[in-house]
């Protein structure tokens, strides 16, 4: 059983979108003053994620449930979170809701159990990517994005293939070929 925190500690909790009471994280943009400036998962909200899920994971055994609403973001970043996720010890329940787009997709597959709310909008895509510079870095900066292409693909396949479908490589990369709604 979690101890009660004292107010300090609840108000710094809620900032960062974490309830160790009730086990619970939101995961959002935390920095943004606008809708159209909203950057999706970034090194900041990373940061405090896997921190905020390492914490409870380490305090109690009880679940975790994380509220995601997310247009997406930087694959890095969205990655550690992934990780997180899955190497939890404790059973992670992910809920989307409003927006789960691009990398919030990805992240939502890392949950145990994975729950989309009625009126959440998904969107699946391949990353987009901009290259600049000489041939060379050019060509591996794309076998890169292709790799990330890859392993995106991959963690669908694996999710689909046991919720959903029998989903193959090639279905899944069809499907995130344009940005598809679901």
């Amino acid at each position: 059983m979690t101890r009660r925190q004292p107010r300090d500690d609840f108000d710094r909790w809620m900032t960062l979108g974490v309830s160790p009471e009730s086990r619970r994280i939101s995961l959002g943009s935390m920095s943004y003053t606008s809708f159209d400036d909203e950057r999706g998962i970034e090194f900041q909200e990373a940061g405090h994620f896997v921190r905020a899920i390492s914490y409870l994971d380490g305090v109690s055994d009880d679940d975790i449930v994380i509220d995601l609403n997310s247009i997406g973001g930087d694959w890095g970043h969205g990655m550690a979170i992934y990780d997180a996720i899955a190497t939890a010890r404790t059973y992670v329940t992910i809920i989307a809701r409003g927006w789960c787009c691009s990398m919030g997709m990805v992240i939502l597959q890392a949950g145990d159990e994975r729950i989309v709310s009625p009126h959440c909008t998904c969107m699946v895509h391949d990353g987009s990517i901009v290259i600049g510079g000489e041939a060379e870095t050019v060509q591996r900066t794309a076998a890169w994005a292709k790799s990330v292409t890859d392993t995106m693909n991959k963690i669908f396949v694996d999710r689909m293939t046991e919720a959903v479908c029998q989903a193959t490589q090639e279905k899944v990369a069809a499907m995130c070929d344009r940005d598809l709604y679901l």
